[in-house]
């Protein structure tokens, strides 16, 4: 493998090069930082401090184990809406619903509670950590 396949390199200053291709067209993402659209099949380089490394990998090594709890049942893998509001906010779960980032289902239809995939909002939140700490 020749050092321009690598995904993964470390820097003269000890910060980490991550290295990965786009799943979709950079023009079609919607950052008010970019100003032009770059060829599609051109990868994004991201420089990465060991401390973010370390962050990002936390967030999805916490995930991994929350999905694997909910697929065994040790956890319930969707949440009362209820029970959402309480963990992150009445004001964050009902803009992210308005945004479309999180879908809330209704098993039955008149009194049935609301549930929300527990994947899905984590999925949101550590993503809104990850945006406002790195």
């Amino acid at each position: 493998m020749s050092s321009s396949d690598n995904l993964l390199s470390i820097g003269k200053s000890g910060s980490f090069r991550v290295r990965y291709p786009l799943p979709v067209p950079l023009w079609e993402i919607p950052f008010p930082l970019i100003r032009k659209p770059l060829n599609p099949k051109q990868a994004m380089n991201i420089l990465l401090t060991p401390l973010q490394l370390q962050t990002l990998l936390s967030y999805a090594a916490e995930m991994g184990a929350k999905l694997a709890l909910s697929k065994t049942g040790h956890i319930r893998p969707y949440l009362k809406k209820s029970e959402a509001f309480k963990r992150y906010g009445r004001k964050n779960v009902e803009h992210w619903i308005g945004l479309g980032l999180i879908t809330p289902r209704k098993d039955g239809d008149h009194s049935a509670a609301w549930r929300i995939d527990r994947m899905e909002i984590e999925a949101v939140s550590k993503s809104r950590e990850a945006m406002r700490y790195l």
